[in-house]
């Protein structure tokens, strides 16, 4: 596997995409011997993290800095010279049509795909679409909900579709250790049932959906703690959840967390996942927290998290129905059989698809 790679990162923000690009990096660097380049679009806050493992190029920063902008005009009209020549370039969204200029230079382009209709109408263009289309000559599929999505509503071909599952480092020997020092940092007793969360705080992940959830059980059962970690803490949205949590005097039983830089260790803290999302074409959260063998509580027909869960690794509810939610968490708080056998299901499942030997045999075979 001796080929010359760039991966292109449409932000470096530590949401979904970028972080899963991020672990696909690190393995592929640590058991191959590609030679790997990155190029982000716009500048955030892994992009440091980038650096440490290739070399890095940022297209879009956020800056009025003159000699950044020379450099821009300078990328675009020498693409090639700049970067060298590439045997394939793997451009981490659907929505980088804006940057055709540069991904139709390249012979082999492969297009990862992590969005949904919704997510794909309200950040791009049908001329971007077109553009990617056009010069992708491979898409990549994390789940069966996205390459239905990409078959019925943008209508690729089935042969040009190929499965790529997303990566998520084992960090499940250091649960226990993690666990007991994140209780102690947030001064949650030892024992308490913590239902997490994680994401962005918006109308399609559900936010709104895991408070209401929240406020119905803490007025019920004084042994429930619900963490939501991540938001801008600068945020309208997260000042608003703020004054929600405080008007509801939830302040002690409910935590809103910003964006951490380990996410995954603060998931060992839970003892179950809820996924309030409205829509997610197939969430990494969902991976990280069968990692960690916990059991999940999320809503169908939401996307990808149906192929995954199913009826052995959590509850699905119809509908957005809260009381089912509801019922359901305290069936998993009262019934540490049932919690344990569908978190053992979900880490079996993370070994198959997600962990270290079956991402890199499946991406030696696409390349």
């Amino acid at each position: 596997m001796n080929k010359k790679v760039l991966f292109i990162s449409h932000e470096a923000s530590r949401s979904g995409a970028p972080i899963l690009l991020l672990n696909l990096i690190k393995l592929l660097k640590e058991n191959s011997s590609l030679h790997i380049e990155v190029l982000i679009k716009e500048d955030g806050s892994l992009t440091e993290e980038y650096r440490k493992i290739a070399k890095t190029t940022i297209l879009y920063r956020k800056d009025k800095d003159v000699l950044q902008r020379v450099k821009r005009i300078f990328i675009r009209l020498f693409t090639k010279q700049f970067f060298g020549n590439f045997d394939l370039v793997i451009s981490n969204t659907i929505t980088n049509g804006d940057i055709d200029w540069l991904i139709k230079k390249y012979y082999h382009v492969f297009t990862y795909v992590h969005e949904f209709k919704e997510v794909i109408d309200a950040v791009t263009t049908k001329e971007e679409l077109n553009k990617i289309k056009a010069h992708t000559s491979m898409f990549l599929s994390p789940s069966k909900a996205v390459t239905q999505n990409l078959i019925t509503n943008l209508s690729i071909e089935t042969n040009k579709i190929k499965w790529l599952p997303y990566y998520v480092p084992d960090l499940f020997s250091k649960k226990e250790k993690y666990r007991i020092e994140i209780r102690r940092q947030l001064g949650i007793p030892p024992h308490a049932f913590i239902i997490g969360g994680m994401g962005s705080l918006e109308k399609r992940k559900g936010t709104d959906l895991f408070f209401l959830v929240a406020k119905e059980l803490i007025k019920t059962d004084g042994g429930l703690f619900f963490i939501w970690c991540g938001g801008n803490e600068m945020s309208f949205e997260w000042q608003q959840y703020q004054s929600a949590i405080t008007e509801n005097s939830l302040e002690k039983y409910f935590l809103l967390l910003p964006q951490s830089e380990h996410p995954i260790s603060m998931m060992s803290c839970f003892d179950m996942f809820f996924l309030s999302s409205r829509e997610d074409p197939y969430p990494l959260v969902m991976a990280e927290s069968a990692m960690m063998q916990l059991p999940i509580v999320y809503f169908k027909n939401t996307g990808g998290v149906d192929e995954f869960v199913s009826d052995n690794g959590g509850f699905g509810v119809s509908a957005f129905d809260i009381k089912q939610v509801c019922q359901h968490i305290q069936t998993l708080k009262n019934n540490v059989d049932v919690r344990n056998e569908f978190g053992k299901t979900n880490r079996e499942k993370y070994l198959r698809w997600h962990s270290k030997e079956p991402v890199l045999k499946i991406f030696k075979q696409l390349i």
